[in-house]
């Protein structure tokens, strides 16, 4: 069931920073499954063009969205009320974009 998840993710565009090391997290803290599955793919497909990194720290499953404007990330604020992790080993992080300096 692991694998399929994560393959699926894959395919929607998810990175992971040391697979290994994410198995054997989820392993250790199965809770973490229905939340990552649930707000990975709901960011995912709500947001496509994001960037999504999946890592562990210390006692948390993270997932990172980083988003490429203002826009997206004002979408994934919007959506936060029906992202809420169940488990509290997982955490959504999200990456506010650059605001560019550049002038016309």
């Amino acid at each position: 069931m692991l694998m399929r998840l994560l393959e699926r993710l894959y395919e929607l565009g998810l990175y992971v920073d040391n697979e290994e090391e994410i198995k054997h997290f989820i392993t250790q803290h199965p809770e973490v499954i229905d939340d990552l599955a649930y707000i990975t793919e709901r960011l995912m497909q709500e947001i496509p063009q994001a960037n999504y990194l999946l890592y562990t720290d210390e006692n948390l499953l993270i997932l990172n969205a980083s988003f490429q404007d203002i826009g997206d990330y004002m979408k994934a604020i919007q959506l936060l009320p029906y992202l809420h992790p169940m488990s509290e080993y997982f955490q959504l992080e999200l990456a506010v974009p650059m605001l560019s300096d550049e002038t016309d």
